[in-house]
C-alpha cells in the first residue's frame, strides 16, 4: 500500500490516525507539527501527508503550502472537523467536498502514486470499528475521510458513534456535536435522504448560533446547506 506520513498536534487523534491506516494496510510515520513533517520529508520518500486541519488554523491550502516549499511533488488530505474553505486545488483533498475518486469493485486497482485513495471494503471496515480508540474528534474525521470515498455505510456509523459520545463529553459536547451533527447531515444529503438531513442541520444551526453568534462563518456555511437542502425539494421560498 502506500507510505503515509500523519500530521496532527493532539497526540490521541495522531494515534487513531495511525492505528486506522496501519489496520488499512498502510505504513505510517508520524509528525506533531508542520516543521517535524517538513523535516521527516525532506529526508524520506511519502506518498501522501495525512494532515489534521487544526494543525495550521482549519486552513487546507496553507498546509498544502507550507508542506510542498520543501517537498513539491507530495500529496496532501487534510481532515477536518466539518468541510472548511478550500480553492479545490487538486493536491488538497479535503472531505467531504473536494471528494476522491470514486473506484468500482472491492479491491480496484488505483494508479501509480494513489494508493492512499484506497480504503478496505466496507464490510471489512466494518468490523474494525470495535478496535479503533473512541474519541469524538477521531470517529468524525474518519467519518469524512469514508464519505470522501462514498463508503456511506462506514462514513454513517462512524458519526452515529462520534455523536453519542460526544454527547457524554461536557466540555466539548456543542462544538463536538454540532460538527458531528453537520456531517451527518451532509452525508445524508448526499444519499438524497433529505428529511432525514434538514433537522441535523437546523440542531448543528442552533449549537453554532448559541456557541458563536449569528454572524460567524460557520453559522453561514450551515444557513447555505439549508439552502441547498430547501432547493432540492423545491422549497424556493424557504431557500431565500
Amino acid at each position: 500500500m502506500a507510505r503515509i506520513l500523519i500530521l496532527a498536534s493532539r497526540s490521541p487523534e495522531r494515534e487513531g490516525l495511525t492505528l486506522f491506516m496501519e489496520m488499512v494496510g498502510h505504513q505510517c510515520a508520524q509528525a506533531d507539527s508542520i516543521p517535524s513533517a517538513s523535516a521527516i520529508l525532506s529526508g524520506a520518500s511519502y506518498d501522501l501527508v495525512l494532515a489534521d486541519a487544526a494543525i495550521a488554523g482549519d486552513s487546507p491550502d496553507q498546509i498544502a503550502r507550507l508542506l510542498q516549499g520543501g517537498s513539491p511533488n507530495i500529496r496532501v488530505m487534510v481532515l477536518a472537523e466539518e468541510d472548511p474553505a478550500s480553492n479545490g486545488k487538486d493536491e488538497v483533498i479535503t472531505s467531504p467536498l473536494a471528494a476522491a475518486p470514486s473506484q468500482p469493485g472491492d479491491y480496484p486497482a488505483v494508479r501509480q502514486g494513489e494508493a492512499f485513495l484506497m480504503l478496505l471494503p466496507e464490510r471489512d471496515s466494518l468490523k474494525l470499528l470495535d478496535d479503533l480508540p473512541q474519541m469524538p474528534g477521531l470517529l468524525n474525521k474518519l467519518g469524512l475521510l469514508h464519505q470522501s470515498q462514498q463508503k456511506y455505510l462506514v462514513a454513517e456509523q462512524l458519526y452515529q458513534r462520534a455523536l453519542g459520545l460526544a454527547g457524554k463529553n461536557a466540555s466539548d459536547r456543542d462544538r463536538n456535536m454540532a460538527s458531528i451533527l453537520m456531517n451527518l447531515a451532509s452525508l445524508y444529503q448526499e444519499q438524497d435522504r433529505l428529511a432525514e438531513a434538514e433537522p441535523l442541520y437546523r440542531r448543528s444551526l442552533e449549537l453554532v448560533e448559541k456557541a458563536l453568534g449569528a454572524n460567524h462563518p460557520k453559522v453561514a456555511r450551515r444557513l447555505r446547506r439549508l439552502a441547498e437542502l430547501y432547493r432540492a425539494q423545491g422549497r424556493e421560498s424557504e431557500a431565500v
